[in-house]
């Protein structure tokens, strides 16, 4: 019976390695991943190599990011398939012949992060991570070496390594609520060579409703952010989180104005005019809460200057950056 299983399994991925690959893009594409076959994966519990059917096809080009990724595994002949498959595709890092992956998708049927690390040239590989999208709890994680069909990465995607880190206030004003409520938010996040790491976290209350600090209008986490991209002064991020306990997309962007500020100070000579120019160019806060990336309907969003608190912005590398 195992025998049988484990030539069926074989049929099947030799079935899709036959399969005709996608045209190559062509030479306007920005950023393409394009394969598919079987990746040889070694299972150390049991002492034998399976193999694992791929077939991927990720493309960037003029800031449109498109594309699918499927992965069918055989956890070893006694084991159960494992069935991946993309919905959408998030995020795309090229460099060389190295890519980046991250998506959205299913793990036998179940909702899930994704993360995907192609190699292609001489030596192609794939490793694929699966999370779980409440949990973040890593629970399906293999890969290796492709071994029939092929792999391909070409580009490269540009990145920006960077710092963005800031702790404060915004006014809110909303018509169903009385007065002005206060967003706060926290966030240290950071870029290096397309990885982002760090969290960000929002609030919202308002002090003139009973019970604001038990019962605030707006929870909102980010554990783990997809995307950011920062410049000296403005930064985006982007990325799945949570928003009042339910799962969501999410988008912040940032503005410090301490460059221009401490520019604008130094090539004034009037002391005053500088504080009217600094005062027309605050640190500003902005996030919106969406149910999925393509949705365009906002569940929530709040933007304003910071009435207190500072937000501070590096383009340069986390370890070069040099921020308080």
């Amino acid at each position: 019976m195992k025998t049988r299983r484990f030539l069926e399994l074989c049929a099947v991925i030799v079935c899709l390695a036959a399969q005709p690959m996608g045209q190559v893009a062509s030479a306007s594409s920005t950023a393409l991943v394009e394969g598919d076959g079987a990746v040889s994966l070694v299972d150390a519990d049991i002492g034998i190599t399976t193999y694992a059917a791929f077939r991927v096809r990720v493309s960037q080009e003029a800031g449109a990011l498109e594309g699918s990724f499927t992965w069918s595994d055989s956890h070893g002949v006694i084991g159960p398939l494992v069935v991946i498959e993309s919905e959408s595709v998030d995020h795309l890092v090229v460099e060389g012949d190295r890519a980046l992956i991250e998506a959205r998708g299913l793990l036998n049927g179940t909702d899930m992060d994704l993360r995907i690390e192609a190699v292609g040239g001489v030596s192609p590989s794939l490793l694929v991570e699966a999370r779980d999208n409440s949990s973040g709890v890593v629970l399906y994680k293999a890969g290796g070496p492709v071994t029939q069909g092929d792999l391909q990465v070409a580009g490269p995607v540009r990145y920006s390594d960077g710092v963005a880190r800031g702790i404060g206030s915004i006014g809110v004003v909303r018509s169903d609520v009385p007065g002005q409520g206060i967003g706060s938010f926290g966030f240290d996040l950071r870029t290096l060579r397309g990885i982002v790491t760090g969290s960000l976290t929002y609030r919202e209350s308002n002090p003139l409703l009973p019970g604001a600090a038990l019962r605030p209008l707006a929870q909102i986490s980010m554990p783990s952010p997809s995307s950011l991209s920062v410049d000296d002064s403005v930064a985006t991020v982007a990325g799945p989180g949570f928003y009042n306990g339910r799962t969501c997309w999410i988008t912040a962007r940032i503005r410090d104005s301490s460059h221009r500020s401490s520019a604008l100070k130094s090539q004034s000579a009037s002391p005053g005019a500088a504080a009217r120019q600094v005062a027309e160019a605050p640190e500003v806060f902005s996030i919106a809460v969406q149910a999925s990336p393509s949705d365009a309907t906002p569940l929530y969003q709040a933007a304003g200057a910071l009435i207190r608190g500072a937000i501070r912005l590096s383009a340069a590398p986390p370890d070069a950056a040099g921020l308080p």
